[in-house]
């Protein structure tokens, strides 16, 4: 039997494939596997007299990508300064954080469930009540941070805030 992925579960994979991918290109570098990504314009004059402007999205003292004379392929001011500010480090960073939230809105959406039979019962009706908003923001949080992978296979349509 197959057990059904959890709105939590679901999520926490997805992070788990976004933190590979940041490993993954971090460990392609020899600089520190968790440097930070600059984008960078350099101005150089030629032999000719001639100055040039060179782009380079570098890691570290590392050159990743560039464009200039002599280089075939860059992908843009643009998109290259949005590389730079979402190198590993920082996606580590954010998923790290992101998993932090994930697992303090599933014991939010635990706190009260787990009371012995009757306990629940004999609560504050206040407390009850609390312990139901807390569960309700903590579904709606996991809902939204689920949202950017609404694409993917495994979603459901149910989760949608």
């Amino acid at each position: 039997m197959t057990e059904e992925i959890t709105l939590p579960g679901f999520v926490l994979a997805r992070y788990g494939e976004i933190e590979a991918i940041a490993r993954a290109a971090a460990d392609e570098s020899e600089a520190s596997p968790y440097g930070t990504w600059q984008f960078t314009v350099d101005r150089d004059e030629a032999s000719d007299g001639q100055v040039r402007e060179v782009a380079a999205l570098r890691l570290g003292s590392e050159v990743l990508s560039s464009v200039g004379p002599g280089h075939l392929y860059f992908p843009g001011e643009e998109m290259a300064t949005h590389i730079a500010c979402h190198d590993p480090a920082y996606v580590l960073a954010d998923i790290a954080a992101k998993r932090q939230l994930v697992e303090r809105c599933v014991d939010d959406l635990a706190h009260g469930r787990d009371l012995p039979e009757g306990v629940r019962d004999g609560r504050d009706p206040d407390e009850v009540e609390l312990d139901e908003e807390i569960a309700a923001v903590a579904k709606t949080t996991l809902e939204i941070l689920a949202l950017p992978f609404a694409g993917h296979q495994d979603w459901r349509e149910e989760w949608r805030p």
